[in-house]
């Protein structure tokens, strides 16, 4: 009986780790061949959104450039279409995720702006005080899944705990659908979406001192490549009913990183050696209970901030109310507008554009 219940032990141990053994395979495979977004955190529209941008940037024009780099509250943000019949420049929403660190989005303005360019940075409050993302496994698992450049930079301790932080069967269901259901089986190929042509609709709007007109893009498609302006946002989602959760933003106790320096320093002393003018604008912001006008905690919040920037030599463009909207213009977080709070943040933001010192 007890030799019995040592091979038991034994059996038990050795399909452990054989079961283990395959499914990491598996996994890795997935990843790392097989191309498919099988992590608990990977969001590989974000790709396929970049892939579209990358097309949008490579566009040769004879207008200044400008170029929008942050998180989502800027992807979702802004009607790029407007900003080209408004004034002379030729917009860019280089904008995705806040996930993405910001030494990230830093690098892509190093690969991809231009001699010239005016880079517009509306960055969300929490990259004022993030920290190196070597232990973000969002960050992690999305690197692993879809930018191999990347890869390079993370060690084998957290590339193993990025497989392990997972349900397995969440990976088997993932797997499954994405062999059933292709993520490259779309209605409309990244081409039809960066090719679209800017259509102005005449109305009375051309009266007004700023013309307003409809987003650009064929139809909102959801958190997909296929939601995209012809000039890189994302502009049509409208609301059932209006947004309802409370948004703090970011504590009053915030602390300026040395990461944040760090990196800001890297963009300034790339953007001097180009003749590139960068410049931190606010994002948009919601007025509810926890960051409100009403408060006066929302504005120690914000002139801690400032004061700590300010320390440094850096300054944000404006006042953050001038982009701090009612609840009923925001579509489903605390930054990311709707369709008519895009409309209207693109408005002011085109007005603010004239008093830039860029000239």
């Amino acid at each position: 009986m007890q030799i019995l219940g040592i091979k038991q032990i034994v059996f038990f141990f050795l399909s452990s780790l054989v079961l283990f053994a395959s499914y990491f395979i598996f996994t890795f495979y997935s990843v790392h061949f097989a191309h498919i977004p099988v992590f608990d955190y990977t969001e590989i529209w974000i790709k396929d959104v970049y892939q579209a941008k990358d097309i949008i940037n490579d566009r040769v024009t004879t207008k200044q450039r400008l170029m929008v780099v942050g998180g989502s509250s800027s992807l979702f943000g802004f009607n790029g279409a407007m900003v080209e019949l408004n004034t002379d420049f030729s917009f860019i929403n280089y904008a995705t995720h806040a996930g993405l660190p910001i030494n990230y989005h830093i690098d892509k303005v190093i690969a991809k702006a231009k001699e010239g360019d005016i880079i517009i940075l509306p960055l969300e409050f929490g990259y004022y005080s993030s920290n190196s993302p070597w232990s973000n496994y969002w960050y992690i698992q999305n690197m692993l899944n879809w930018d191999k450049d990347y890869r390079k930079y993370i060690d084998i301790k957290h590339t193993l705990l990025a497989y392990m932080k997972n349900n397995p069967t969440q990976v088997l269901l993932r797997a499954k659908y994405y062999l059933e259901n292709p993520h490259f089986k779309r209605e409309k190929s990244i081409q039809e979406i960066t090719n679209q042509k800017m259509i102005v609709p005449l109305n009375d709007s051309i009266q007004k001192d700023i013309i307003t007109i409809p987003c650009q893009s064929f139809a909102w498609a959801g958190y997909s490549y296929e939601s995209l302006s012809p000039s890189g946002d994302f502009c049509s989602q409208k609301n059932i009913n209006i947004f309802e959760k409370d948004e703090s933003y970011f504590d009053i106790q915030i602390k300026v990183s040395p990461f944040f320096l760090s990196e800001y320093k890297r963009l300034k002393d790339f953007a001097d050696s180009k003749n590139i003018k960068i410049f931190l604008f606010y994002p948009p912001t919601m007025e509810n209970p926890s960051f409100s006008l009403k408060d006066i905690k929302t504005f120690e919040k914000i002139e801690n901030l400032k004061s700590q920037l300010a320390a440094h030599n850096i300054y944000i463009y404006g006042d953050f109310t001038d982009f701090h909207f009612d609840k009923k213009y925001f579509y489903d977080t605390g930054y990311h507008l709707n369709s008519d709070g895009a409309n209207l943040r693109t408005g002011i933001f085109i007005k603010q554009l004239f008093k830039l010192p860029i000239y």
